[in-house]
């Protein structure tokens, strides 16, 4: 949300509403002056707004191109602090389950690839994933 107050921020200063700005607009009735109010006083389930930043970052938005950055970059933290904590010995298999990282768009492709990079890790399919579990 920091990225997105930013991008008020700067609209405001420029007098030239954003892509993202405009769609918060229309699609959710907020605006720079209420976005504290409608998040945060009024309980919005931000995860509403993620279809739109992922458009838009598909589509070439720096700002919400930021926001997937950011996003990976967090995700890509919490499973390198699993792997200090376990030091696992062998390859671990390891499964994206959500429709945010399972489907298809900016988001889970720049996260496949940065998990990719990771030596103790396989990505595989959930289904596969659960399937040996069973079987294990």
């Amino acid at each position: 949300m920091n990225i997105a107050a930013k991008e008020y921020d700067t609209s405001f200063l420029t007098k030239k509403e954003s892509e993202l700005s405009e769609l918060l607009r229309v699609k959710f009735g907020i605006n720079r002056l209420n976005l504290n109010d409608r998040i945060f006083k009024n309980k919005f389930e931000i995860q509403k707004i993620t279809p739109v930043v992922l458009e838009l970052a598909g589509k070439n938005s720096e700002v919400c191109k930021n926001i997937v950055s950011e996003a990976v970059a967090d995700l890509m933290y919490h499973i390198n602090a699993y792997l200090n904590i376990a030091r696992p010995e062998i390859v671990m298999d390891i499964s994206l389950i959500g429709s945010l990282v399972e489907n298809e768009n900016i988001l889970s492709r720049k996260l496949k690839k940065e998990i990719m990079k990771l030596k103790k890790v396989k990505l595989v399919e959930k289904n596969i994933l659960l399937l040996t579990e069973h079987i294990c």
